[in-house]
């Protein structure tokens, strides 16, 4: 059974969402890092993130404003690293992609050859 995870950021949560199904309309449910047993260095990846974003005051002019284009690569990496810890059995989206990680053998022995893509 797969779990369906999402990358996202709202004022104080995560950055880790529950989905009933891929790409629902709604956020999910914000979940713990605990749920997943995250590693340590992927926690604090996400917490830097969380902070950027809690950071911000739209409501007060932008202050503290984030550079949206360093924001939205920094969550693609998260989502990236999520995924690949995480493995097969789990969907992770951001911004409405997929994140597909595969392995695929190589011609040495024990080596792999890992690629990374997002999939609409």
């Amino acid at each position: 059974m797969t779990t369906f995870l999402r990358v996202d950021l709202d004022w104080g949560s995560t950055g880790l969402w529950v989905l009933k199904k891929p790409f629902q309309e709604t956020a999910g449910g914000n979940a713990s890092y605990a749920a997943f047993r995250l590693p340590q260095w992927l926690i604090d990846r996400f917490d830097v993130w969380a902070q950027w974003h809690d950071a911000w005051e739209p409501w007060n002019d932008n202050k503290n404003e984030p550079d949206h284009e360093l924001f939205e690569a920094y969550g693609l990496s998260l989502a990236i690293d999520l995924k690949r810890f995480l493995g097969p059995g789990y969907h992770v989206e951001y911004r409405g992609k997929e994140i597909v990680y595969e392995t695929r053998p190589t011609v040495r022995a024990n080596a792999r050859n890992r690629s990374m893509k997002t999939t609409e």
